[in-house]
């Protein structure tokens, strides 16, 4: 299996990830429930599921500093929930974040050895203001324009989200201990150097909000449903594989 990036499970039939990881998927899996990549014996059972197509947002801006970079991926068939599987809870329309530090994961490739780590990683990102974020990057280069669906992340322990994290979820934890789904990791800068001077980003999951709701309604006649128990995190994989995953138990469980 090649691991292409990843996503997040927010409806037994349907994972959230990019649009530029929503290439032809015709030939792909979704891999549930999956944390060390070199092992076929996982503690927990992983449920391995086709997917059937991929919807991407109809504004989707591809380049360096894409917007409205997100896209669905349709499973086959549903997702079984299990004490490790479950789907996180979209936020509301009108949730802030700024400034919140907030988790992500992921098997995105290490920038000083071009390789995936074996184990899902863990990182703790801070939310900064999209105009802070403007800012530093117009003191590189004026031309520069971050998109309003971007929200900027950075490292809070020189930890930083990598090539291959491509849909990775940041879940942001609320008052009363349950997650939400804040983020998907969407770009980044290049060198390691860079990674510990710039934000990276992720799309803002409330600018998304209606517009997953109703694709996920109108597909089929599909009603759309989460449960607030449980937050998940994925990872597409290539091979034909996708991949959704668990990231940490919620506690809002």
């Amino acid at each position: 299996l090649t691991h292409v990036g990843a996503g997040t499970l927010i409806h037994p039939k349907f994972v959230l990830t990019t649009a530029h990881t929503c290439k032809d998927f015709n030939q792909y899996v979704a891999r549930f429930g999956e944390w060390n990549m070199d092992s076929t014996a996982e503690i927990y059972p992983v449920q391995e599921i086709e997917i059937m197509e991929t919807i991407k947002h109809p504004q989707y801006r591809p380049g360096n500093l894409p917007g409205n970079d997100i896209g669905l991926a349709v499973l086959r068939e549903n997702v079984i929930y299990s004490e490790h599987i479950r789907p996180i809870c979209l936020p509301n329309a009108d949730d802030n974040f700024e400034d919140q530090k907030c988790i992500s994961s992921g098997w995105g490739l290490d920038v000083r050895t071009g390789k995936p780590p074996a184990l899902m990683k863990r990182m703790e990102l801070e939310i900064i203001s999209h105009a802070r974020c403007q800012m530093l990057y117009w003191l590189v280069d004026s031309n520069i324009k971050l998109d309003f669906t971007t929200m900027c992340v950075k490292g809070t322990k020189g930890q930083y989200t990598a090539k291959k994290d491509g849909g990775s979820p940041l879940a942001c934890e609320r008052d009363d201990g349950s997650y939400v789904l804040a983020g998907i990791a969407s770009w980044g800068v290049i060198t390691y150097s860079q990674q510990s001077e710039f934000p990276t980003g992720q799309m803002d999951v409330t600018k998304f909000v209606g517009w997953i709701n109703d694709t996920i309604n109108s597909y089929d006649g599909l009603q759309a449903k989460t449960d607030n128990r449980i937050q998940f995190l994925g990872r597409i994989e290539r091979m034909p594989v996708l991949y959704a995953n668990p990231h940490q138990e919620s506690k809002g469980r």
